[in-house]
């Protein structure tokens, strides 16, 4: 009966089914744990900023930037936000020579790695000549290198490191006798003398905005490239061979040795080898001691407050240098961490004291003692330009302490944006891993042999011969090997991609939460008022389209959304454009449903658009169905045989068999079986690809 039915359903003529373009409906449900797309019309408002061309988004920051250097006091932080490779380099080289030329400033240019150089150059229009006696290129303490061309800056480089590694101040290393001494630091070490440098530009890294650089004093200007957060967060690992340090005597001759505070320290130690508490509500133990269970152990919050008001340490000890024999005795040196240790242990007591929650910055586990710390920037000049391309201005005002305005004109795009919404991607799902909520157990294999079969779907469509893929580290070699390829969190900076004709960025990066958490806390090193966890969803719009997503963030706290957003959504804008959209015609591809505001989508598909697959059909295996159909070429294709073929249930042999007579491009025809009834037939009847190119 079941085969009759089925003849029965070849023979009737249905309707073609409807297709309508994805934002013009809301879709169907896609998936098990997410929502489809929202209707917002008539609940948003649209971005009305005018998009200009990138000459005039040149322009416009050009004269911004002119504008803010021409005040004298302008009290904020000018945050100049072009999309990547739209040349923002470019115009801060340009602006720093005009204002060292006809101005005559002092000016430090910051970037995240010294490989940025070569950017520099090529973004400078002066000669050859001309850019050596404007740049200088700031060198590190290093031992030289023949191949790179480096050359040697400090003969004990590898000492050097470990003493500063170590806690102490790095000129409290050179100018000891037995190592280099004042008269060598003032009359021949290369790395100070290039203090002395006739240049007006100094191209120094992130870092000397954190730790301090001896020219900042001397600038009347300070420009940066690219997101310097990471130059400001310290997570200070004691390794446990020196977390009890030598009788704190030898550390100055003011000092008294403090039995309280050594015990403390020999506390610390002894729970390196001891497991944590376990979670109370998960009942596993946790990764680390710390909180109101370190300071139990500790002995309590008040014998730890007095400890800490009781140190004994004072000026002259932080001040105070171990005297070395030689350059190799750095390896031998104490670990001097406690004057960051005691402060905050010290907040941590008071706020237990005080019955409160607070966020904990000290933690003990096998690996030794974590203190969160965060670098103060120094003292910089009034004026402070910074561009980076998918800059937060709240973590801005959080790094440097100032008021930020931002300039972020809209720019117009040569390349297509295609964003397929239907899922989430996210690293749990595709590699495994922590994440801040638990995921639900899932097939990771079967997840990413899903993704293979959209990435192989758009490249055999967009007819694609050099196309690139950005993903997880994880994945991005044995998946997707055969692709010009990076990962996420080790594109910014990139040019490899650049002549693709294509990129498919797959997945939405995110770091842990205890990595966020991490973040927020050093960040904010004053506040002991415990970051909002609660994970939710806000529905966000995708630009230009009058639908949006359930995204799912920390929405109650500025700090970690914003941190999030670094990771998640700059991270997102930062891979598409590695191919250079805002100049080439090149198609980008999204696999992810985060709507992102710097990058909007020219089109918005499901999954079912993606294959091109009739309403009802499971998108996968609808290419499926139409390989039978071409490899049947003229002969055809009937009921009986797709359900056989595709071992499919009676049902949906003759729901797939209905979609696929009223397909585009397919002919039905009645052919006699040679008894009984006619049977009808679908048949490739045209010489161009099959399916089309809807999507295009």
């Amino acid at each position: 009966m079941a085969r009759i039915d089925l003849f029965r359903a070849g023979l009737a003529l249905p309707d073609p089914p409807a297709l309508p373009a994805p934002t013009m409906a809301t879709p169907p449900k896609d998936h098990d744990i997410r929502r489809g797309l929202i209707d917002l019309r008539g609940a948003i408002a649209f971005d009305d900023r005018p998009i200009l061309s990138i000459d005039d988004a040149r322009a416009e920051i050009r004269a911004r930037m002119s504008e803010y250097l021409a005040m004298p006091d302008p009290g904020y932080i000018l945050l100049v936000a072009l999309p990547p490779g739209s040349g923002k380099t470019t115009e801060a080289v340009r602006q720093a020579e005009f204002e060292a030329d006809i101005g005559g400033k002092r000016i430090l240019f910051a970037g995240g790695r010294h490989n940025m150089w070569d950017d520099i150059r090529n973004a400078s229009t002066l000669s050859p000549a001309a850019f050596q006696q404007f740049w200088y290129h700031w060198q590190p303490h290093q031992q030289g290198d023949p191949e790179t061309g480096q050359g040697q800056t400090c003969r004990y480089a590898r000492q050097f490191k470990t003493w500063v590694d170590r806690g102490h101040r790095g000129i409290d290393f050179c100018k000891q006798p037995r190592v280099c001494g004042w008269d060598y630091i003032k009359n021949a070490c290369p790395y100070h003398l290039q203090a002395q440098q006739p240049q007006p530009i100094v191209f120094v890294q992130h870092a000397h905005i954190a730790l301090g650089h001896k020219l900042i004093e001397r600038s009347a200007i300070v420009i940066g490239d690219e997101s310097p957060l990471d130059a400001f967060l310290h997570a200070w690992c004691i390794a446990p061979r020196d977390i009890v340090p030598p009788d704190l005597a030898d550390y100055g001759p003011e000092a008294r040795p403090n039995v309280d505070l050594i015990e403390l320290t020999q506390t610390l130690r002894a729970l390196v080898n001891q497991t944590p508490p376990h979670d109370p509500d998960t009942k596993k133990p946790l990764p680390a001691w710390e909180g109101t269970a370190l300071l139990e152990q500790l002995g309590g919050a008040q014998r730890v407050a007095d400890i800490c008001a009781d140190h004994g340490i004072t000026a002259e000890d932080r001040a105070y240098v171990p005297q070395l024999w030689g350059p190799d005795q750095a390896d031998q040196v104490p670990c001097w961490y406690l004057d960051h240790l005691i402060p905050l242990l010290a907040a941590e007591a008071r706020e237990a004291l005080a019955e409160r929650e607070y966020i904990t910055r000290v933690r003990v586990n096998q690996d030794g003692v974590t203190l969160l710390l965060r670098r103060p920037h120094q003292t910089l000049p009034p004026h402070v330009i910074w561009m980076d391309a998918t800059a937060n201005p709240y973590l801005y005002r959080d790094i440097f302490g100032r008021d930020v305005k931002v300039v972020a004109p809209r720019v117009q795009m040569s390349g297509t944006v295609h964003q397929v919404y239907a899922r989430l991607n996210n690293k749990d799902r595709l590699v495994g891993g922590a994440s801040s909520k638990k995921p639900k157990r899932v097939d990771r294999a079967a997840e990413r042999a899903l993704i293979k079969q959209q990435v192989a779907q758009i490249v055999r469509h967009g007819k694609y011969q050099n196309p690139a893929v950005v993903t997880f580290k994880a994945i991005v070699d044995d998946d997707f090997g055969a692709f010009p390829r990076a990962h996420f969190g080790g594109l910014r900076g990139t040019n490899r991609l650049q002549a693709c004709d294509a990129l498919i960025v797959i997945g939405t990066p995110q770091a842990s939460l205890t990595a966020l958490r991490d973040q927020a806390a050093m960040l904010l090193p004053k506040r002991m008022l415990p970051f909002d966890l609660t994970w939710s969803d806000r529905t966000l719009a995708y630009g230009g389209h009058a639908y949006g997503y359930d995204v799912s963030g920390f929405w109650h706290d500025k700090t970690l959304q914003a941190l999030l957003e670094d990771t998640r959504e700059a991270e997102l804008v930062q891979a598409a454009h590695r191919v250079r959209p805002l100049f080439r015609p090149v198609d980008v591809w999204l696999l992810t449903n985060v709507p992102l505001n710097d990058l909007p989508p020219d089109r918005l598909l499901s999954i079912t658009d993606l294959f091109e697959a009739p309403k009802g059909v499971d998108p996968y295996e609808w290419p499926k169905v139409l390989d039978l159909v071409e490899a049947a070429g003229g002969e055809g294709i009937d009921a009986e045989q797709l359900q056989q073929k595709l071992n499919l249930a009676d049902r949906t042999a003759e729901r797939w068999f209905a979609a696929l007579c009223a397909y585009p491009g397919i002919t039905v025809e009645r052919r006699s079986t040679g008894r009984g009834p006619h049977r009808r037939i679908c048949v490739k009847r045209f010489s161009a690809e099959l399916p089309p190119r809807g999507y295009k």
